[in-house]
């Protein structure tokens, strides 16, 4: 199958990711939000680190391939944008918490965070950026949407339970038993908990998202 990427090589500099980068901002993407676009910005141009380099160019590589569609002539920059900037802000601004995930989880993570206003998004992500709560989740379909839509579901719990993000203990209780729950369910349940999408689409239009 044919497929249109926007990095065609793994093996790059930061220089030469940049421009990659910089040429999909210039072509821009309705879903990217001012916020989301402002603070990736920024945090894509603030990384120095060596490994966080190498980890925003491997999981950028990763959410090329999983955005591309076969027999398109479409590189899809406005869906990728967002989830790459929404990445930057975590590696640059927020590492402590994702340091720790793969490439998969970071792409659906970024996915499912491009949303979140960087204002709430260190609490967002003490609930999210959960190796076991992500890999079950990964484990549980290879459909990136329906993994957005079970990952969904875990967020739906937490604000439902009104766990409170900063007693660790708590935390950590509510995201184990997220993992367990996953993996006990099938795909077709865990789906059929998913918000309707007009009640998802309210909810998008609020943090200033218009489709």
């Amino acid at each position: 199958m044919k497929y249109v990427y926007l990095f065609d090589k793994k093996r790059m500099d930061y220089d030469e990711y940049l421009k990659v980068v910089s040429d999909m901002i210039a072509k821009g993407s309705r879903i990217c939000s001012k916020d989301c676009l402002e603070v990736g910005v920024d945090a894509i141009t603030k990384i120095d680190d060596f490994t966080k380099r190498k980890k925003m160019i491997d999981a950028s590589f990763a959410i090329d391939r999983e955005f591309s569609e076969p027999y398109s002539n479409s590189d899809n920059t406005f869906k990728k944008l967002p989830i790459i900037l929404t990445l930057a802000n975590m590696m640059e601004n927020h590492y402590e918490l994702v340091k720790d995930l793969n490439n998969k989880e970071l792409t659906l993570l970024s996915f499912f965070s491009f949303v979140v206003n960087s204002k709430y998004m260190r609490d967002h992500l003490k609930m999210c950026a959960d190796h076991d709560v992500l890999s079950s989740i990964i484990e549980k379909t290879p459909n990136i949407y329906h993994q957005l839509e079970i990952l969904g579901v875990v967020e739906d719990k937490f604000f439902e339970f009104d766990i409170d993000v900063n007693n660790k203990e708590e935390l950590d209780k509510f995201k184990k038993e997220s993992a367990i729950f996953i993996r006990s369910n099938s795909e077709a349940d865990l789906l059929d908990m998913v918000k309707p999408v007009e009640e998802v689409y309210k909810e998008l239009e609020q943090e200033g998202l218009h489709f």
